[in-house]
């Protein structure tokens, strides 16, 4: 019986580590995806100008540019069309 005790004793030691450990891991993840999380926020931007992401010389640009010019455009919207099947 006294056996049995102390095993029993010895498992509920093991498990009672073995989750602290878990946890203590579990925090340090947490804190150093918040950290990582919180640098990135701080150095992040949202690029909403369509030009920084097409080449100045595309023709939908140039004539762009013309038709501010010509019609004194200063607010432009940008209509995308998104096709299920692809491009073609």
């Amino acid at each position: 019986m006294n056996v049995n005790k102390r095993e029993e004793e010895q498992k509920e030691r093991f498990s009672w580590g073995w989750k602290t450990g878990a946890l203590i891991l579990i925090l340090a993840i947490l804190v150093v995806s918040a950290k990582f999380a919180s640098e990135i926020k701080q150095n992040a931007r949202m690029e909403t100008r369509l030009e920084n992401y097409m080449p100045e010389k595309h023709p939908a640009f140039v004539y762009s540019d013309k038709a501010e010019e010509w019609f004194n455009i200063k607010d432009s919207v940008i209509f995308a069309i998104h096709n299920e099947a692809g491009i073609y």
